[in-house]
């Protein structure tokens, strides 16, 4: 019970950052390889001011499933809301037709079926009206919506707009996907 209201405080307070103009997030895992490495410093603006998600979006989010360490995850947003996610055959089909990697900005999806997630892989997986279908890029080791299901809207930080990796910053809102 005590863990529960803990929790419950700290994604309360990490909410109320959320009115923040641009805030930064250190990525602790490699679930987004080789896109960000562990490390990579990422700046994210709220989804109210980012204008939306779109597919290919890399977003952070808070997740239950996060040690107090690590409850903010970053990954790639593959389905929107309504749709029909299915992951086969190192495909990712969604509502009947095979989306490519490029179109998403993912480097491949190679071992997506590898993983041994429950949700649309191998079969349809249906999202409500606010949920996404989130895909780390490092498709073999991601904790993603392939163990856990659809990520709630309410649960989005916001957009990665840019990435600092050792000194060097790249990557402006125009070019993160």
């Amino acid at each position: 019970m005590r863990a529960n209201l803990s929790l419950l405080i700290l994604v309360a307070f990490s909410m109320l950052c959320i009115s923040c103009t641009k805030y930064k997030f250190r990525v602790s895992s490699e679930s987004m390889l080789p896109t960000l490495i562990h490390g990579d410093m990422v700046y994210v603006v709220p989804i109210k001011k980012s204008g939306g998600i779109e597919r290919g979006n890399i977003v952070c989010f808070i997740h239950s499933e996060g040690t107090r360490d690590d409850l903010i995850f970053v990954m790639r947003v593959v389905g929107l809301p309504q749709e029909n996610v299915m992951i086969s055959d190192e495909y990712i089909i969604l509502n009947g037709s095979n989306l490519m990697p490029k179109e998403i900005g993912a480097p491949s999806f190679e071992g997506v079926t590898d993983h041994p997630g429950r949700y649309g892989v191998e079969q349809p997986f249906r999202l409500g009206a606010n949920q996404y279908f989130v895909l780390g890029d490092n498709l073999a080791i991601a904790n993603d919506s392939r163990m856990w299901g659809a990520l709630d809207e309410s649960m989005l930080i916001g957009r990665v707009v840019s990435i600092k990796r050792e000194g060097v910053r790249f990557g402006s809102d125009e070019d993160i996907k």
